[in-house]
């Protein structure tokens, strides 16, 4: 699994910065983002805790060099270097589950902090569902969001909060709102 991910994140990087130097390798930004996403999957079901923070730590410091904030013209890409933050917690959870953390504390209090999330009137709550490796879809999945393929509901570790936006079906995670909830995920990966 880290040698996956090793692999898929240098390519990954690599194309960034063919990119950045003026090549046309648009077209494999998301490929290569999605195999070194793969290679982290594999990561938190693989691999130990720490490898998993490492790799996570690896990948958010790589993607922040300034060689890649001072692209021109490309601002519309700039997140695509990055984990996605619901992307993110899923692997914490993944992570803690096969180490053995039972699920029940996070779940009581991801509910406890649900309501203090809440933002009206331009957003409502939703449950966020963090799946397990192996589900066949996702809630996130684009055949689930475009098609209305079911999710694999029997494969939810749990439920966080987040903002649904009822006009563009797509979830809304804010970064504090993201930090807030990876560290009661990392508190609770701890508490075995």
């Amino acid at each position: 699994a880290e040698k996956i991910f090793d692999d898929k994140f240098a390519t990954f990087r690599s194309e960034w910065k063919r990119f950045a130097s003026g090549d046309d390798v648009v077209g494999k930004l998301g490929p290569c983002h999605h195999a070194a996403s793969a290679g982290l999957l594999l990561c938190a079901y693989f691999c130990p805790p720490e490898l998993l923070d490492e790799k996570l730590a690896l990948w958010n410091k790589a993607m922040a060099d300034k060689e890649f904030e001072e692209m021109q013209g490309v601002w519309h890409l700039s997140p695509n270097r990055f984990i996605d933050p619901l992307f993110h917690l899923n692997l914490l959870v993944i992570s803690g589950d096969r180490q053995g953390v039972p699920l029940e504390p996070l779940k009581e209090d991801l509910d406890r902090i649900t309501h203090e999330m809440v933002e009206p009137p331009f957003c409502r709550i939703a449950n966020l569902r963090l799946f397990n490796w192996d589900a066949e879809t996702m809630d996130t999945d684009f055949t689930h969001v475009t098609r209305g393929v079911p999710s694999s509901g029997n494969s939810v570790l749990c439920e966080l909060p987040g903002f649904s936006n009822p006009n563009a079906s797509l979830y809304l995670q804010k970064p504090e709102r993201a930090a807030q909830l990876e560290d009661v995920i990392q508190a609770w990966r701890r508490s075995k």
